[in-house]
């Protein structure tokens, strides 16, 4: 029997409910840029690639927690009305390579399970919600994490040590606009590929860590910018990303004073925010590296 490899209904004015999709196995559903409300359905989960980004979608625990096959690889819930608290049960998706929630209305405290997606799972996008406490500590089971995008919560608490130890594949880590308080850990010197660093507008004390040099990545090759994220992933980066394509990764950056959206130039980009905290002491000689 044949099967729909392909839904494509995005950027219309789409509204009310989704109906029941009877998908089996499809490789893309893309509804992204309509103003469809209310649920999500668990029977999107039988899609490889689901795109829901800018509607007004409310809920999605149905979607998580019946999941029917949970053989999702980019899930893309930003831009939404989703609510609440996150639900717990992310161990029905073993195979979740990208997960973006950003823009939402989310709240309370990420739940470990979060982490059940370890094997595969590249770039986690929680912005801009109202997540609270402390960072899970399962994350750091998350080794092949590449993009990790925080900002704009109240999450508290220091910043953790597993983060640089763990977590080295980092290229961009925003933890920008939270409650983080205490040091900047040595530990996030470890993160030599990191090439966008965004610890501002938070509450961090002490001084900066004089390690700052090993952020070597930063620093320009011969005059040619080093390879960022792709704007896309595509196959050219097979080994990087895991052979996924269709989800444009955008970084939220701030400049003199105001946001702005990065995607076409984002591979140019290499940038350390410490703006806004309480850091006191020596500028460290190391950043004269950097620049």
């Amino acid at each position: 029997t044949s099967k729909l490899n392909y839904l494509n209904m995005s950027f219309n004015l789409l509204h009310n409910t989704l109906p029941y999709f009877p998908i089996v196995g499809a490789d893309k559903v893309d509804l992204s840029f309509n103003q469809i409300q209310g649920s999500i359905p668990p029977s999107l989960s039988n899609a490889s690639e689901v795109y829901l980004s800018n509607n007004k979608f409310t809920n999605f625990r149905a979607f998580l927690c019946e999941a029917e096959s949970g053989i999702t690889k980019i899930l893309d819930l930003s831009d939404n009305h989703l609510s609440g608290s996150l639900p717990d049960c992310w161990g029905n998706f073993q195979f979740l390579s990208v997960v973006d929630l950003g823009n939402n209305k989310l709240s309370g405290e990420i739940p470990s399970s979060i982490s059940l997606t370890s094997t595969y799972i590249q770039t986690l996008k929680l912005r801009h919600n109202n997540f609270s406490g402390k960072l899970p500590s399962s994350l750091k089971n998350c080794t092949q994490l590449k993009v990790v995008d925080f900002g704009k919560n109240s999450l508290k608490g220091t910043i953790p040590s597993w983060i640089g130890e763990s977590l080295t594949s980092l290229v961009f880590l925003s933890l920008k606009s939270n409650k983080f308080y205490g040091s900047i850990p040595l530990n996030l010197c470890h993160l030599s590929q990191i090439q966008i660093l965004d610890l501002s507008l938070n509450d961090l004390s002490g001084g900066i860590p004089w390690c700052i040099k090993n952020f070597t990545s930063m620093v320009e090759n011969n005059g040619y910018p080093m390879p960022i994220i792709p704007l896309q992933y595509d196959p050219n980066f097979l080994l990087a990303f895991n052979n996924i394509d269709g989800y444009d990764n955008i970084a939220s950056i701030m400049w003199k004073g105001e946001e702005y959206d990065y995607d076409k130039i984002l591979g140019l980009l290499r940038i350390l925010d410490l703006s806004s905290n309480k850091l006191t002491g020596e500028i460290p000689i190391g950043v004269t590296h950097l620049v």
